[in-house]
């Protein structure tokens, strides 16, 4: 005799399922909606300030984290007219174009020579604010110390402030030049494709990367989810995702952000995955009831074979 245990869900219990299913699915689908609807970068700031034992492995997805590069005036120049080689070559400029454009990245240098000008106090405390937080993070009295850690962080969260107060306007100048360039090209040469500025060093997987493919990746396990197709993978990659944000944000870290929001919801999403929620009002039953006839169908056919 064959034991066999068997739990089965009740009428509330899959009202209950469905409705999270929807729920969580919503609200991965309106934030990428928002993110589509107003494209900006969100990702640099959120892991610039991660915490915790992991907080390298998000930060080193930014590009010029700190703007050492950017803040760096004979380095940003020589990469701008490194650029202009670029893009003179790309389009396949005419003299009359090349000479346009020197005078776009004459103008360009000279706005970014002003704005150092203007603001070289501040650049170099910001600079050596940089390097005060570089030897304290080498510092393991400042780390072990609880009193001095909140010291640094403190510290640390005005110098951040600061940077990005300095690097908004220098990345405005960045895009500004860069659209001024490109729009030198006649429509006939515009089809070879928009030409970026370079990012020296880049990580692979890097802040713009995240800023491109989050959308998508956001509306699309709001679809899935919705629709109750492919729960289970959905909401695993889900699940994930968001435990890299509570990850970023160490659990009792000194200056961590609470994720206690993003902790309920992964703990929702493992519940669908662990009750495949999918078949319930959603895509997912149709095809397990599809699957099971079939099968079922092919079984019936093989036994009748079998015993003719």
């Amino acid at each position: 005799m064959r034991l066999r245990s068997k739990y089965q869900l009740g009428l509330c219990a899959i009202v209950a399922l469905v409705g999270l299913r929807l729920l969580i699915g919503a609200h991965f689908y309106v934030e990428g909606m928002k993110k589509f609807q107003d494209p900006k970068p969100f990702s640099g700031p959120f892991l610039s300030n991660a915490k915790g034992p992991v907080a390298g492995f998000f930060q080193a997805m930014i590009w010029d984290g700190d703007g050492r590069f950017r803040l760096d005036e004979k380095a940003t120049i020589a990469h701008w007219e490194g650029f202009s080689e670029k893009l003179s070559a790309h389009y396949e400029f005419s003299e009359v174009q090349t000479k346009k454009l020197a005078s776009v990245t004459e103008a360009a240098i000279i706005r970014l020579q002003d704005y150092f000008y203007e603001n070289r106090d501040d650049i170099l405390q910001y600079l050596k604010g940089l390097d005060r937080r570089d030897e304290n993070l080498s510092n393991p009295a400042r780390q072990q110390v609880k009193s001095l850690r909140g010291q640094v962080t403190r510290i640390e969260g005005k110098r951040r402030g600061m940077g990005r107060t300095l690097l908004a306007s220098v990345n405005l100048m960045w895009t500004t030049y860069e659209r001024e360039a490109n729009a030198l090209a006649t429509e006939e040469q515009a089809k070879q494709g928009r030409l970026v500025i370079s990012k020296p060093d880049a990580p692979s997987i890097s802040s713009d990367t995240m800023d491109r493919w989050v959308p998508y990746f956001d509306f699309t396990i709001g679809v899935l989810l919705f629709l109750g197709l492919f729960t289970r993978v959905a909401g695993t990659a889900a699940a994930l995702f968001l435990l890299s944000i509570i990850a970023s944000q160490w659990p009792g870290t000194t200056g961590a952000v609470a994720t206690w929001p993003q902790a309920i919801e992964m703990f929702a999403l493992w519940v669908l995955i662990g009750t495949g929620a999918g078949r319930f009002a959603g895509v997912d039953g149709i095809i397990h009831s599809l699957l099971q006839r079939c099968c079922s169908g092919r079984a019936g056919a093989t036994q009748n074979e079998s015993n003719s």
